[in-house]
Formats: C-alpha cells, sequence, structure tokens
C-alpha cells in the first residue's frame, strides 16, 4: 500500500531550528481564498483538488469541521511578506479509524516555489509544539510515498515512524 500512517512523540519536533525567513500565525476562515490556491498549486495535478472550486470546498469543509475539529493553534500558514507560502491543518482527532486517536495533520502543503528552504519544518515544529503545550503526546499524519515521496522522506527525516 503506498499510503502510510507515520507518528511522532510531539516533544521530538519542538525545538528545531526554525527558518526565520517567513512568519508563522494561525490560520483563519477569511484565508480561506489565498489558502485554496496554494492548496491547488501544492500539489501535482489529479492528487488533491481538481479546480479552485474543488479546493475553495476542501478548504471550508476542513474549517467546517469535516476532517475533524481544528486546533487553532496547530493550523498554521507561513507567510512570505504577505504571500501564504505554506500550511498546516492539523484536527483533535480525526473521523477516521484507521489512525491513531490524537492530534492529526490532515494537510500540509508548501509551494513549489518555497519547498527545501525549512518552511514545513518550521510549521511541523510550531504546530507540535503547540500540542505539546495542551497536553497531548503525539502527532500523527497520513503520506502518500508515490505522490509525496520527498513529503515521505522529510517525515522520516524528522523522526516520524510508519504506525502498523
Amino acid at each position: 500500500m503506498s499510503t502510510r500512517t507515520m507518528r511522532i512523540e510531539a516533544t521530538g519536533l519542538t525545538g528545531l531550528e526554525r527558518t526565520t525567513l517567513v512568519q508563522v500565525r494561525e490560520l483563519e476562515v477569511s484565508d480561506c481564498e489565498e489558502l485554496s490556491q496554494l492548496y491547488l498549486d501544492s500539489y501535482p495535478p489529479g492528487v488533491a483538488a481538481g479546480s479552485l472550486e474543488e479546493a475553495q470546498a476542501e478548504m471550508r469543509l476542513a474549517f467546517d469541521g469535516g476532517f475533524g475539529q481544528l486546533i487553532p493553534e496547530a493550523t498554521l500558514g507561513a507567510f512570505d511578506g504577505d504571500r501564504l507560502i505554506g500550511a498546516v491543518m492539523t484536527v483533535v482527532d480525526p473521523p477516521w479509524d484507521d489512525v491513531p486517536p490524537g492530534p492529526f495533520i490532515i494537510e500540509l502543503f508548501v509551494a513549489p516555489d518555497a519547498r527545501s528552504q525549512g518552511v514545513a519544518t518550521a510549521l511541523l515544529s510550531l504546530a507540535a509544539e503547540n500540542c505539546s503545550r495542551q497536553g497531548q503526546d503525539t502527532l500523527s499524519l497520513r503520506v502518500d510515498m508515490h505522490t509525496a515521496s520527498e513529503a515521505f522522506r522529510l517525515y522520516e527525516f524528522l523522526g516520524f515512524a510508519t504506525v502498523e
């Protein structure tokens, strides 16, 4: 199977060196338009949304709790000036039975021209730190090794382990 669920102790990501090239803040519903465009641009065609309208529907559904209740302190955007270049969206408990309980990253994406600059690591680290502050011990996510092999390698490098 090409999709893997991965998990890490939340404290394992805290304290990582973070890029200072971006500003990070909590995402809000008012960010949906820019977030939707970034979502569409960040994935290869046919992997996520097929159109801007589909991307907007996905992002609205996420903010409406369709994939679980978002954790505001772990649903973050990375900005280069006014431009959104990366996002992580984390829920309290995902609605899927085949994943571990606890905070779960439903989305992590970075603009193609902003990759390999520490943006994803900064977002993951801050989300984990904020979950840890709330007493959460672990952080999980799901990754497709065929369509997101670079992400899979990053997660392994950071210490995420595959959940059997």
